[in-house]
């Protein structure tokens, strides 16, 4: 039976020896061959792992930054523009700024007086003075004696004279016209209006109608001119808003009526007398009527 048992003692013993503690069960690092990775650690060649890509934040606005898979795509922003149209054509011959017209029929148009030519854009009438002036600072502070370039629009009209500085479209609808400027001479007998169509705001606090004879009050009794007072920067925005006329003095509500609901389609713009007014910025929004260009 001993050479039937010899064989399997053999096996036995060379099974107990492959597996005793301290034999290497692969290859050797003496060898130079690196040891296979362990589960923890990523193979050498293999590339590092992606990162989530941030989403936009308000600084950069989403722009330029492919969407996920799965995301809804951003609509674009702002207005959208129209350059070809006959209407956009025709603002573009008539005006001298770019009168940014909008496939929804809406121009926004901005005057800051810097360049000579702004004025081309509005009709005056009865005026004793329009020209060029250098602007002063909210605390009355001048800008440097020989500044070569224009800085506000000077207006003045006499105790006999009645001044209009009305811009050449006509507008309709919801529109909104703002007017930064500040006063450098007035009198007792002073009237400052901001015209929308038929209707105005007296000083920007008294809501009245323009008539044949003159201006009449639909609004508070009293105009309150104290925000004029030693010649500080101003600003009035008057707007039409479904058939309201509101009126706003830097950036508080005053008043407001809608008792000329159908009378605020037209042009806008700014009646004077026995005054001196300088302008330094005018921004109108809203819708133009294409048939009145």
């Amino acid at each position: 039976m001993l050479h039937r048992l010899l064989p399997c003692l053999v096996a036995t013993l060379t099974a107990g020896a492959l597996l005793a503690p301290g034999l290497p069960l692969g290859p050797s690092r003496a060898s130079g061959q690196d040891a296979p990775p362990t589960p923890d650690a990523p193979p050498p060649d293999a590339p590092p792992p992606a990162e989530d890509e941030p989403e936009a934040g308000p600084d950069d606005g989403g722009a330029d930054k492919p969407d996920r898979p799965g995301r809804r795509a951003r609509e674009p922003r702002g207005r959208q523009l129209d350059r070809d149209s006959p209407v956009a054509k025709a603002l573009a011959d008539l005006l001298v700024v770019d009168p940014k017209y909008a496939a929804d029929g809406t121009v926004e148009l901005e005057y800051d007086f810097k360049s000579a030519e702004h004025v081309n854009d509005w009709d005056l009438q009865g005026l004793d003075r329009a020209e060029e002036a250098n602007r002063r600072g909210v605390q009355g502070r001048g800008i440097a004696r020989g500044a070569a370039k224009p800085q506000a629009l000077s207006l003045a009209a006499g105790s006999n004279s009645q001044g209009l500085f009305l811009h050449r479209l006509e507008l309709k609808g919801d529109y909104e016209v703002s007017f930064r400027c500040h006063t450098e001479r007035t009198t007792t007998r002073s009237e400052l209006v901001f015209l929308l169509g038929k209707g105005g705001a007296s000083w920007g606090t008294q809501l009245v109608q323009r008539g044949t004879r003159g201006f009449s009050v639909v609004g508070r009794d009293a105009v309150d001119k104290n925000a004029w007072t030693g010649g500080r920067v101003v600003t009035v925005t008057v707007a039409a808003r479904g058939g309201e006329l509101v009126t706003s003095v830097n950036g508080v509500r005053v008043d407001a009526t809608r008792r000329l609901a159908d009378k605020l389609d037209g042009r806008v713009g700014i009646y004077l007398t026995d005054m001196h007014l300088v302008v330094h910025h005018v921004t109108i929004k809203g819708t133009v009527s294409p048939a009145k260009l």
